[in-house]
């Protein structure tokens, strides 16, 4: 920590900070803008599965075995706490903390609530919307060149240089960070009981809308 504070200390330009910590555990500053990225939880859920068996290490494989016939994988998602040990298996109630306290400070002006879906749907007015949360603007060139840079299929591309500790091993393929960057992975993928399960606690700790937005952005289940 204290390595990460001194080099964010010596940046002279706009510093740009990533955590996996829900808002009630973050410091709140007004200077700043807290910007909270969601995705559909079963698409997140998917989407870590590939993520943790491209990482050389043992250390989920308990959570998330490579043969799981017993369901294993769905059972850590779905009966996992908001703050247990499991946090590393990003459980739903994780993800539901994360939305829960972003919600909650919506209205403020430097709190602001983003969807993959809706990046995915419109990438250039995602870009736009953020150019003015940070009051920064480029001319039409630069921002089309910026908007290409982020595209996926830019980003798998050069995965060396956009994967986190790219070109470093820490993955066994970079590229695979960048699996596919779809949705709808899990259709077909679970039985009926599990995905019941799912729904049961999706209605228990959200409203109709709420649940919506958090699954699929702004256009809601459309």
């Amino acid at each position: 920590m204290p390595e990460v504070a001194e080099r964010l200390e010596a940046m002279q330009h706009r510093r740009s900070m990533k955590s996996h910590t829900p808002m009630d555990g973050l410091p709140f500053d007004d200077r700043a803008q807290y910007i909270c990225v969601f995705r559909h939880p079963l698409d997140a859920h998917f989407s870590y599965r590939k993520h943790v068996h491209n990482i050389p290490m043992t250390w989920f494989d308990t959570w998330f075995p490579e043969d799981d016939a017993d369901g294993i994988t769905i059972r850590h998602f779905l009966d996992g706490g908001a703050e247990g040990f499991d946090g590393d298996a990003m459980p739903l109630a994780n993800i539901l903390q994360h939305y829960k306290t972003a919600s909650a400070l919506a209205e403020r002006p430097n709190v602001s609530l983003f969807h993959y879906a809706d990046m995915t749907r419109d990438l250039a007015g995602t870009f736009t919307r953020v150019s003015d949360l940070l009051g920064i603007s480029h001319t039409e060139t630069d921002m089309e060149q910026l908007i290409q840079a982020a595209t996926f299929n830019n980003m798998k591309g050069k995965a060396e240089r956009f994967a986190p500790s790219g070109g470093k091993g820490f993955f066994k393929s970079d590229a695979e960070f960048f699996h596919s960057g779809t949705s709808g992975k899990w259709h077909g993928k679970l039985t009926n009981d599990e995905l019941a399960a799912y729904d049961a606690i999706m209605d228990e700790y959200l409203s109709p809308e709420d649940r919506k937005w958090l699954e699929y952005g702004s256009e809601g289940a459309a």
